[in-house]
């Protein structure tokens, strides 16, 4: 991946950073305007806030969350969020695609940059770049070429269905069944097939919040910060429970984890995991998953690899639970039946009871939805 690098549109890129320089221009401006103060320094931002009835006592996205019906809060919120990206990494991805003599950037990749064992990216960081499709519109192939996008679905709800033995999320994976649909239909009192797009959406935190040990305060504030979905501490609380009462054994599973408390773990695969004494459950359950999750991936990798130049194609990109490939635009059809089947075949490997499914498509930029050709 590092000898193909990652195509960036340099121009598309420095138009959209350019775009958000101005937003957070005009967001300031409205910000010091609607509460003023002449600068957005938490000194002059707290009480300001709290004259209008937003009392915090910090101005990050956990403690804004909570009033994110507040214009101002949001407003506040997205001035961060954006102006992060233009100082970090937009900028500098800006600065090395300059630098680039064939418009390619080649970051640096750390094969364990996660105890999970899974990679990272460093200088730039491009498994950060937000999910903004204009954002990502910017990873663009030559002409000529695709970008074929390849990412497995619901991959730590199915490890946790071969981890845990959970009879409900095997049984739903086994039929097809969508486990954010189940879990929405369980809250809601639905029958699954009635739950809106919404309601499944607003399910996602749940599974995978109380998957990792989050508490009913700690889902109301993911779906929050994740969803811009306010959901009362008392709606919390019945979720967390529905989520119980559905995914029996992965309760049962996580009691055991919290009960052992061992201070090493390994996963089925032999990847190891030494725990300090006062780190907790999460961190232990997330270990348990991902790293599983993260084990598959690098196989996946492999397998795929080998069947590239069959194809005149190159790995260019691996998030998390995704892989990019360059490829013609001529091949990409075949190439994406190729590599979901090499991507299911490599993850059956360290989840072997449990179908795994690959969702694959292409278009021109690196987008969650693909364009036809």
């Amino acid at each position: 991946m590092h000898r193909a690098g990652v195509p960036v549109d340099r121009r598309a890129l420095e138009q959209v950073v350019a775009e958000a320089r101005a937003e957070v221009a005009d967001l300031e401006a409205g910000l010091r305007k609607s509460l003023g103060i002449t600068r957005l320094t938490d000194s002059q931002l707290l009480p300001a806030l709290a004259r209008i009835g937003i009392a915090v006592d910090r101005t990050g996205k956990h403690a804004l969350a909570h009033h994110i019906d507040h214009p101002v809060a949001f407003a506040l919120m997205r001035f961060h969020r954006v102006r992060a990206f233009v100082d970090d990494l937009g900028t500098k991805l800006i600065e090395v695609t300059s630098a680039s003599k064939d418009g390619r950037v080649r970051p640096r990749i750390n094969r364990l940059g996660a105890v999970t064992g899974r990679m990272s990216y460093e200088a730039p960081n491009l498994q950060g770049l937000p999910r903004d499709p204009r954002i990502r519109r910017c990873i663009s192939a030559k002409a000529g070429n695709v970008l074929v996008r390849a990412d497995y679905s619901a991959i730590d709800l199915r490890v946790a269905a071969q981890v845990t033995g959970d009879k409900e999320l095997r049984s739903g994976f086994a039929a097809g069944l969508d486990p954010h649909r189940l879990l929405a239909a369980r809250v809601t009192g639905k029958a699954a097939a009635l739950v809106s797009d919404d309601e499944r959406e607003a399910a996602k935190p749940i599974n995978f919040g109380v998957l990792y040990g989050m508490g009913p305060a700690g889902l109301a504030q993911s779906a929050l910060v994740s969803l811009r979905m306010k959901m009362t501490l008392n709606d919390a609380r019945s979720a967390h429970a529905a989520h119980k009462a559905l995914f029996v054994g992965i309760a049962a599973w996580q009691d055991r984890i919290d009960a052992d408390r061992e201070p090493v773990m390994r996963n089925s695969n032999g990847r190891l995991r030494r725990f300090e004494d006062a780190e907790g459950l999460p961190k232990r359950l997330n270990f348990t998953i991902q790293s599983l999750a993260a084990d598959g991936m690098k196989r996946a990798m492999v397998l795929v690899d080998r069947e590239l130049h069959r194809f005149d194609a190159r790995l260019v990109l691996a998030v998390h639970d995704e892989l990019v490939i360059e490829c013609a635009a001529a091949a990409a059809h075949e190439l994406e039946s190729e590599v979901a089947l090499r991507m299911s075949e490599a993850m059956s490997e360290s989840v072997p009871d449990v179908p795994i499914v690959v969702d694959t498509g292409h278009a021109q930029h690196w987008t969650k939805r693909f364009n036809p050709l």
